[in-house]
């Protein structure tokens, strides 16, 4: 059995048609279309269409109750016969409960021939574990089905809509994957001469994509149902409790899930109690029609909201529904009490505008005024921020002394996160003095707080300054005294940066550690979003990359760019490098260059950091090369020297010379970077492979080999794989050939040559070989490519005559080829050369 099980528009009749309309299926098919009117009558139905496809006449022609037609339909499915695909698409549409059974009877004794393919909206009621455990059910899903950013973009071209990249990363995070909205989305848009600006507001100004909502989803639901989400679409995410606070009903956790089996749901992360969410969109549509139909409820639920949410100690969405409330009162007592937690801020971006424009008492209540300022600064709103913290400055006046001199902590510390979300590095360091004095007056905890909301900032303002080594000891102490007071926004923040900081140096091990440590935290605590957890997975995913495990940076890229939160013109261009790097890998470089080219536009538009700019320069430059366009990489490389990036700038110049056949430049280019001294150790590996490389076409056979054992001496502890995958064939000769006789590194380069043997080929290549050729016969295939004799080749290899025989012999046999031209002809066919 096959499910694909999906909400309406992800595409699910749309695929099994193609696969069809494709000629996939080689047995007969029948398919059948379920409608509500079936029911009574479904088995028939079902006979009808697999007696057609198989040409069966010997099939009772009127069979008298549905029991019979299935009594019929598996005697057919038994006798001999090839097997039959029978798709059953909008199976959600049968009502009558006992045809489950009776589908249940159908598998069981139906025998081999039976191929079932059930398309619907929820999974069936059917006991689906027991062929999961049988190892007899595929299963399709949203993230199966799903659009990726990639064909996001095509689909946006198709309709003649090209978006920036942030507006296009942006929408694939609100859409998920939803591919009728994404062409609904498209059709909102297509014509209009800034269509960034139409990201992600046209939701709410789409008629079309309201009315697909509320008629193919909203209006399917039962009564009950209905009435649920629509009182919690005040909310991003829902427990079973607050779904019980909310409305009242004491069934939360049957409701969730029911709307989980639905598809409509999601369990979001492991932590919190069981936290659901449902789609971004129908959460914003839910939000509209809520203000629409009942738009005196809105302000009792979000006071209910606020309650529960103070009452867990979750201080910032308390904050957030007592402001969309107007209960100023209730707003500004939180910040009183809660600010030391709210201050760091989670950083959330969503599509939903709960908060109202703030009252004319804000301009004279410093206290309210702070609340709408913590507000802006989660929304990651600095003019918003600054907005409501000079009012608070102009207002102060208001307070007595004593007021004044409780308030001052509080706002020091806005401005000190403020300074941290600005990314200027001056600012940050300027302003964290306030809140490092030892004259705070402040109880041991809350000093606690507010030195780690400091020092963090100091460590980001290092990081960015390149000051490694200061960022590490500020960011190393903020985690120490974050995890002492107990502040979790803290903690993420050190986390995120410190995994950054290891990935920058090359420290794999250490960037791994951090960054999975970040994301459990975030799981723990229920925060899938966030600018800090965006970065974590980020972070991960560059670090699975470098070790080669693209199916895992895959993995968490996905969730860093499905998770939202990617305003940050930094966060976007980092995404976009992640996967110009994985497209690189799947062996599309050149459309991985398009991608990058475009954010490093966007970047000196933006006027972002020179070290960002640069890195994405340097990136492309590298997939240039990867290419084979070397004159544009050079182009790329009129780069001034950017401390830390230095040298990575070298290496790839040496590239570019050995792709101009210069091994004598290449060499003088990365003689300065072949001990690890600054930058990461990831370019030092790089620097000694391209040595290597150089010192090879040089025919130094013996400093080759010592440059190749130098760079498996710096990437063994830290598992930096992508080097030698990015280095090619030219790279996997040296492992198997170049490395001195008795070296301590055989053991690990023959295993990078294990794992790297056909990386990045096209998948159709293994296909074609039925049996691949090894490691030592791929070298040898290299030198048939010129005129070598057996003799000389085996002088290169340092082997007898006889070997390299064999293994010619072998490259012929596993070729399908006789001669040695056809040989080389068959091997460029499979990418082998």
């Amino acid at each position: 059995m096959t499910l694909i099980s999906a909400p309406a528009g992800w595409g699910k009749t749309t695929l099994l048609a193609e696969w069809v309309a494709a000629g996939r299926v080689s047995w007969p098919l029948a398919w059948l279309t379920v409608e509500a009117h079936h029911g009574p009558r479904f088995w028939e139905h079902v006979l009808g269409a697999v007696a057609a496809a198989t040409a069966e006449h010997q099939v009772t022609s009127a069979p008298t109750d549905g029991g019979e037609a299935l009594d019929e339909l598996i005697v057919l499915l038994r006798r001999p016969g090839p097997p039959v695909v029978v798709i059953l698409d909008d199976l959600q549409e049968l009502s009558v409960p006992r045809v489950w059974g009776e589908l249940e009877t159908l598998l069981s004794q139906a025998g081999d021939r039976l191929r079932l393919v059930i398309a619907c909206r929820t999974d069936p009621a059917l006991t689906l574990y027991r062929f999961r455990i049988r190892g007899a059910l595929a299963e399709l899903r949203n993230g199966t089905l799903g659009f990726t950013l990639d064909e996001t973009a095509q689909m946006l071209n198709a309709h003649g809509v090209r978006l920036a990249e942030a507006a296009l990363v942006e929408l694939h995070a609100v859409m998920r994957g939803w591919a009728a909205g994404l062409r609904l989305a498209a059709l909102a848009v297509q014509g209009h001469p800034e269509p960034d600006s139409l990201v992600p507001r046209f939701a709410l100004q789409d008629r079309a994509l309201g009315e697909y909502l509320v008629g193919e989803v909203f209006d399917t639901l039962p009564e009950d149902i209905r009435e649920v989400v629509l009182c919690t679409s005040v909310l991003d995410q829902v427990s079973a409790e607050l779904v019980e606070a909310l409305t009242g009903r004491v069934d939360g956790a049957r409701i969730l899930a029911q709307l989980e089996h639905s598809n409509l749901f999601v369990v979001q992360g492991s932590g919190n109690a069981g936290m659901y969410r449902c789609h971004p969109l129908f959460g914003l549509m839910l939000y509209d029609e809520l203000r629409h139909r009942r738009p005196e409820q809105v302000r009792q639920l979000h006071r209910r909201a606020a309650d529960w949410f103070a009452a867990h100690d979750l201080p910032a969405d308390a904050l957030r529904h007592a402001l969309a409330a107007r209960n100023w009162g209730q707003a500004s007592d939180l910040l009183a009490s809660s600010w030391q937690e709210l201050v760091p801020g989670a950083r959330l971006r969503t599509i939903k505008e709960l908060v109202p424009p703030p009252p004319q008492e804000v301009r004279n209540d410093p206290r309210l005024a702070l609340a709408f300022a913590a507000e802006r600064l989660d929304a990651s709103d600095p003019q918003g921020t600054e907005t409501f913290l000079h009012l608070v400055d102009r207002s102060q006046h208001t307070l007595v002394e004593s007021a004044r001199v409780a308030l001052r902590p509080i706002v020091d510390s806005f401005r000190m996160a403020e300074a941290h979300q600005s990314g200027k590095p001056e600012l940050i360091l300027a302003t964290a003095p306030m809140l490092l004095r030892d004259d705070m007056g402040l109880d041991d905890q809350d000093t606690a707080r507010m030195r780690a909301l400091a020092l963090v900032a100091v460590g980001g303002a290092r990081l960015l300054q390149g000051d490694l080594t200061a960022a590490e000891l500020a960011l190393t102490e903020a985690l120490n005294l974050a995890r002492r007071c107990g502040g979790v926004q803290s903690q993420l923040a050190a986390l995120r940066q410190l995994a950054q900081l290891n990935a920058t140096r090359g420290r794999l091990t250490a960037a791994m550690r951090y960054g999975k440590e970040a994301l459990a935290l975030a799981d723990r605590e229920g925060q899938t979003q966030g600018s800090d957890v965006v970065w974590a997975q980020l972070t991960v995913a560059e670090v699975c990359y470098l070790q080669a495990r693209v199916p895992a940076a895959e993995h968490y890229l996905d969730r860093a760019l499905d998770g939202g939160g990617l305003a940050d013109p930094g966060l976007v261009a980092v995404a976009t490098m992640s996967r110009a790097h994985i497209r690189a890998a799947a062996g599309d470089a050149r459309a991985a260059c398009t991608e990058l080219a475009a954010i490093r536009r966007q970047l000196a538009d933006w006027r972002y950091t020179l070290r960002l700019q640069h890195c994405v320069t340097l990136a492309e430059a590298e997939l240039r090369l990867a290419a084979g366009d070397v004159e544009a990489a050079k182009r790329l490389l009129n780069l001034e020297p950017v401390e830390l990036l230095t040298p990575w700038l070298g290496v790839v110049r040496a590239k570019a010379h050995l792709a101009e056949r210069r091994p004598a430049a290449a060499l003088g280019a990365v003689q300065p970077f072949l001990e690890y001294t600054t930058g990461s150790l990831v370019w030092t590996v790089d620097a000694n492979l391209t040595c290597a490389r150089a010192l090879r076409a040089l025919g130094d056979r013996s400093k080759a080999g010592r440059a190749l054992e130098q760079a498996l001496r710096c990437a063994e502890d830290e598992g930096i794989r992508w080097p030698f995958v990015a280095g090619g064939q030219p790279v996997r000769e040296l492992l198997v050939t170049y490395l001195p006789a008795g070296s301590g590194y055989r053991g690990v380069a023959e295993d990078i040559a294990a794992e790297l043997n056909g990386f990045g080929r096209p998948a159709a290549v293994a296909g074609e070989l039925a049996e691949p050729l090894t490691e030592r016969e791929l070298a040898v295939l290299r030198y048939l490519q010129g005129t070598l004799s057996a003799g000389e080749i085996a002088s290169m290899l340092y082997v007898s005559v006889n070997t390299v025989k064999t293994h010619m012999k072998n490259i012929y046999r596993k070729l399908g080829v006789g001669r040695r031209r056809e040989v080389i002809e068959r091997a460029r066919e499979l990418n082998l050369l």
